[in-house]
């Protein structure tokens, strides 16, 4: 008897089928070792440097101040705004005339000053007044706030 192929498209002799050559792959796993080696030793030998501590001044939330001894300017919003002398009843002031007032009340030995302002009145115009407050020597300005209850 004669020896018979299992599968009919394969040649009845025992050599075997020449391969056709695989394309050239290329072994990238030492290359991934080097890139993980120099990632660890720069990780290792960096130095962490944190950013410098910043000299602010401390808070002193819950101080009040005493307000039969301040001058106290309240800015009513509108257009301009509008600055009062005292709890929102008193003289109208001009932003010129909050530093005549301030060394005024510096000769009366008050130089607290409270600033209160409502709410829609701009950061910007409540920043001039604190400039005109503050360019009379020895004034101190502070600004009233609501606490929540």
């Amino acid at each position: 008897m004669a020896k018979r192929s299992l599968f009919n498209d394969i040649d009845d002799g025992f050599a075997p089928t020449p391969r056709e050559p695989d394309e050239a792959d290329i072994d990238i796993t030492p290359m991934i070792d080097c890139v993980f080696q120099l990632l660890i030793f720069f990780m290792v030998t960096s130095t962490m440097q944190s950013t410098p501590d910043l000299d602010v001044p401390t808070a002193n939330y819950g101080t009040g101040v005493e307000t039969e001894s301040a001058l106290i300017l309240t800015i009513l919003a509108g257009d301009p705004p509008r600055i009062i002398q005292g709890d929102g009843e008193g003289i109208e002031v001009t932003i010129d005339g909050v530093s005549k007032l301030v060394s005024d009340n510096m000769q009366k030995q008050q130089n607290h000053v409270i600033i209160k302002a409502e709410r829609q009145v701009a950061h910007g115009f409540v920043q001039s007044v604190a400039r005109a407050v503050i360019e009379v020597e020895g004034a101190q300005f502070y600004i009233g706030v609501n606490e929540e209850k």
